[in-house]
Order: C-alpha cells, then sequence, then structure tokens
C-alpha cells in the first residue's frame, strides 16, 4: 500500500494507532485503535459480510462469488487503514480461509493487491484470544465460567477464571458448516434438528466431562451470534437484558428460550423481517441458536452473559 509524503508524515505522528482484521468464515471485521496511557480507544470498527463459507465450507473450498466478496471486502478495510496510517496491522485468517485449498491463493492475492499480510492461526490460538478479549469485557472471579464463541466455521470453548485459563478446544461445528448438512428445510425440519443435536452432543463429548469437573454454572457468550440473541429479546419480547459491565449483559434463561423457540419455527422470510436480527445472520441464526441450546440443556448451566468482546479486542490487548 503506497503512501503520499502528507501521509507518510501522518504515520509517523501515529505510531501508537494500530489495527486488527479478524477474517472469519461469516463477517470481515476490522477495528482501528489508538493505544496510550490512558488505554485503548477505538477508532474505527467496520464490518462486512462476505459469507466466505457459502457453498464451500464442508468441501473445504473458497468458492468463486464467496472469494471476490472477501477480496472486495479487503480492499475496503485497505482503504481505511490507509486514512489512518495505521503503522501496526495484524490480520488473523480463521477456519474458512484457513481450511480451505485455496486460501493460500486468497491470502497472496491480498497481499498483492493491498499489501496486507495475513496469518492464520489455529482454532486453539483462536480461543486464548476469545479468552483475553471476554476477560476485558468483565469482571472475572475465583469461579471457572465457560466462554463459548460462534463462528461460521468453527465454534471455540474455553474454561477460564480471572487468573487461569484451564481448558479449550476448537470444533469444526460453526454454524455455516450445520445449516449446509442440517437446514435444507424452511423452517428447520424437526428430523433435522435432531440430526444436528446427535450430531453436535457427539462431537463435543470432551466438553461435559470438562464442564462437570470445573462445575460450571456460568456460560458468557463472545459477540456475534449472542448479540444476536439480546437485540431478538429486545425486539420479541419487549424486554432490556440488564448490564453486567459497560461492554456485557446478562440473558435471562426463560427469555433465550422464547427467542430459541421462535427462531425454531421460523422461516428465512420471518427472519429477514426480525428487527433485532442482522442481514448477514439471517441464514445461520438458526444453527447457531441450536448450538446455544444444546449447552445450556446439557449442561448445569444457571447463567448466561454476553460479550460484546471477542477475537480481535484479544488480540488487541495481547499486542499492547
Amino acid at each position: 500500500m503506497l503512501l503520499t509524503r502528507n501521509e507518510r508524515n501522518l504515520f509517523s505522528m501515529n505510531a501508537n494507532i494500530s489495527a486488527v482484521l479478524d477474517l472469519g468464515t461469516n463477517t470481515f471485521h476490522l477495528l482501528v485503535v489508538e493505544c496510550s496511557n490512558e488505554g485503548v480507544k477505538p477508532l474505527s470498527r467496520l464490518q462486512i459480510p462476505v459469507k466466505l463459507g457459502e457453498g464451500g465450507i464442508n468441501k473445504g473450498f473458497i468458492e468463486k462469488a464467496a472469494y471476490q466478496r472477501g477480496q472486495s471486502a479487503l480492499l475496503i478495510f485497505a482503504h481505511e487503514l490507509k486514512k489512518y496510517a495505521v503503522k501496526n496491522v495484524k490480520a488473523f485468517a480463521t477456519s474458512a480461509i484457513r481450511d480451505a485449498s485455496n486460501g493460500p491463493e486468497f491470502i497472496e492475492e491480498v497481499k498483492a493487491k493491498t499489501g496486507i499480510e495475513i496469518g492464520t492461526i489455529t482454532g486453539e490460538e483462536e480461543a486464548v484470544f476469545i479468552c483475553e478479549g471476554v476477560r476485558h469485557s468483565m469482571p472475572f472471579t475465583e469461579e471457572p465460567c465457560l466462554i463459548m464463541d460462534i463462528g461460521g466455521g468453527s465454534v471455540e470453548f474455553i474454561i477460564a477464571n480471572k487468573h487461569t485459563l484451564f481448558w479449550k478446544h476448537s470444533y469444526r461445528l460453526g454454524a455455516a458448516r450445520l445449516i449446509e448438512k442440517y437446514h435444507r428445510q424452511d423452517p428447520m425440519g424437526s428430523e433435522e434438528k435432531a440430526a444436528l443435536y446427535t450430531h453436535v452432543i457427539a462431537e463435543v463429548s470432551e466438553l461435559w466431562g470438562k464442564l462437570e469437573e470445573h462445575k460450571i454454572t456460568t456460560l458468557i457468550g463472545s459477540a456475534g451470534s449472542f448479540e444476536s440473541v439480546v437485540d431478538l429479546i429486545a425486539e420479541l419480547t419487549n424486554k432490556e437484558c440488564n448490564f453486567f459491565s459497560e461492554h456485557s449483559k446478562e440473558v435471562e434463561l426463560t427469555d433465550y428460550f422464547k427467542i430459541h423457540q421462535i427462531l425454531l419455527t421460523s422461516t428465512t422470510a420471518e427472519r429477514k423481517q426480525m428487527k433485532g436480527l442482522a442481514d448477514f445472520r439471517v441464514e445461520m441464526m438458526v444453527a447457531a441458536s441450536c448450538l446455544i441450546d444444546i449447552v445450556l440443556t446439557h449442561a448445569a448451566i444457571k447463567r448466561m452473559i454476553t460479550s460484546s468482546y471477542s477475537l480481535k479486542e484479544g488480540i488487541v490487548y495481547s499486542m499492547l
């Protein structure tokens, strides 16, 4: 990315400005921040739905239309980075790109077009950053909690308290993978739901033992679909979730289960009309809600909190 002389001067003045690119399976995120002794100040947040896994997530390939959507999004991000003359850029590819046979080609093309260098991180590394981000969004105690992050390609589970990360694992059970296999009817059929539940419950068998071992009763949902749950509760039940901290809210489980039942029986057209649901989550929200429901109903979870922080905030604080 070539800079003019004026931009280079601005670049040198903005040495404390950093950016993180979280290139997810469903959505690409850009966060630009200014770091100082007073803390971290967000300067710009961009979120672009790319549906990178559409048509190819379970084949390990980025299809042509999705590939182009991803490239176009990164051109927009490159313009934003140039605007702020960002010196320190960290770009991370997650499940869809790291698992795709043409992922390296995608990364090389981005570098040639924009100068942005994309690194891939494993699901286990994602989990560490997610934990870091969530810990900065709310007060943790000595009590271990379960942190859950639902992506399009993978789902991360982390058990942690204020001091220790006890256990983490990334499962290839993201919402985009599940809808291709189990959500072909509109609305989802009962047999599809049963097959999805059976598959997920078996795949995460280690999780159940870990939850029992650490006596987990609190689920903390990391951004994304969990924020949509909060918005849907406000829209469909006319109730506001209480703030747990500045960047987190507490969800009454009875309110969540009401929303889950509405989603389960909804058509795509009906979800498009739900004001609390962003357009890019319309397709995947049913599968995401099923994942949340599975955890809540198959573990002794008594409390659910949603955090607005996730991977990208965790990377920012790790950079500090």
